[in-house]
């Protein structure tokens, strides 16, 4: 678990999920929740919204709630999934599945049916099998699901922002203002000014190499597999340490860190020093308030 629905005051969850070779769960569909997944390790077979695809590491899917899907690793060792449910939930319904369930098992029987529809989880069919046609029932409403291959973006580019370049994974648009969560590369040394959001929560999970946080004024080294959460109204900021460029997933609840990242783009055009008379403003529009230098301009000083 990385950030619990009780972190969130139950308006989302972020777990990390390995799963055995040729498992997966049973075709379903959440009533109230999107679901988002990134592939941290291994290959996946997705279904969702009875279009059905092959999922490497780096590759993403977005599930909008009430359309079936489900996934099986189709590796010859574990994989590992980064999930965001929004609302939360998703981890209070893992807590419960581990009590009814031996590992590798996914049994149909009454206390299961019953645990779905306590989460407001719909059962539509079995686990998918290596052999088997695939069919996920219905789609039940008008947002479409998506999948994303490593390096494609919503927006169909990379945004340059300050230096960094970010994959949009899931505009606002996308989770009709639930999240937004966007793949970031940063260079050696780069990172933001320190700042805090008045509006959204922000979690950070890091993929590869090195950064220093610095949230609430608490010093924090990460590696990959690391989470960090910033509540509303902390100022933080964070940095490169390593030789090469870094990657972490970045999320906002709610969403519009994609449209924050869109604009500044605008203002500080890449190639150029950013103008804190351009900056500032983009800052203020979307309830950023900026509150000191990055943390390579304190170090040089």
């Amino acid at each position: 678990m990385k950030l619990s629905t009780a972190d969130s005051n139950g308006a989302y969850a972020v777990c990390e999920v390995v799963t055995p070779p040729n498992f997966g769960p049973p075709v379903h569909l959440h009533r109230y929740d999107d679901e988002w997944f990134y592939v941290l390790k291994g290959q996946y077979r997705f279904v969702v919204g009875g279009q059905e695809t092959i999922v490497g590491e780096g590759g993403s899917v977005f599930g909008p709630r009430r359309i079936a899907h489900t996934f099986q690793n189709i590796g010859t060792e574990p994989g590992r999934l980064l999930t965001i449910s929004a609302p939360g939930g998703l981890d209070l319904f893992f807590r419960d599945l581990c009590t009814l369930v031996v590992p590798g098992e996914l049994p149909e029987t009454q206390e299961f049916l019953k645990l779905y529809e306590k989460h407001n989880l719909v059962y539509i069919a079995p686990p998918l099998a290596h052999d088997t046609v695939t069919t996920t029932g219905p789609v039940l409403q008008g947002r479409e699901a998506f999948v994303l291959q490593p390096g494609e973006s919503r927006i169909g580019r990379k945004l340059d922002v300050v230096g960094d370049e970010m994959d949009v994974l899931v505009s606002r648009a996308d989770s009709e203002g639930r999240m937004s969560v966007l793949e970031n590369l940063t260079h050696p040394m780069g990172g933001p000014p320190e700042h805090s959001h008045g509006r959204e929560e922000e979690f950070f999970y890091i993929l590869d190499g090195e950064y220093e946080f610095l949230i609430d004024g608490m010093q924090i080294f990460a590696k990959a597999g690391d989470a960090l959460f910033s509540p509303r109204d902390v100022p933080h900021t964070f940095r490169n340490v390593g030789s090469h460029g870094s990657r972490m997933v970045v999320a906002s609840f709610p969403g519009g860190l994609d449209d924050f990242f869109a604009d500044l783009e605008t203002a500080a055009p890449a190639g150029k020093p950013p103008d804190l008379n351009q900056v500032i403003p983009v800052f203020s529009k979307h309830g950023l308030k900026f509150v000191g230098p990055p943390l390579r301009a304190r170090n040089s000083a």
